[in-house]
């Protein structure tokens, strides 16, 4: 961990190193987890979608499931002005 006056004082080579060979650093702030570094190419491999919207549906567990999809077509509700 790493706390934030070091943090405000600028990161090191070894802080550096050690957000990109290690697991992501916390910066703590009064004793409490306030902000975590991640290396850019760990957050681009978070934020990347992967697969269109038609794949990720596809991949449901309910893909092919027999759902029934038809819709009501009740008379809406009376409304009184």
């Amino acid at each position: 961990m790493i706390d934030t006056c070091r943090s405000k004082a600028g990161f090191t080579r070894d802080d550096q190193r050690e957000c990109v060979q290690l697991a992501p650093q916390t910066i703590t702030r009064n004793g409490k987890p306030s902000v975590v570094v991640v290396s850019a190419e760990e957050w681009l491999k978070k934020i990347t979608r992967r697969g269109s919207p038609a794949e990720f549906l596809s991949a449901s567990p309910l893909y092919g499931a027999d759902l029934d999809t038809e819709r009501q077509h009740d008379e809406p509700r009376g409304l009184s002005l």
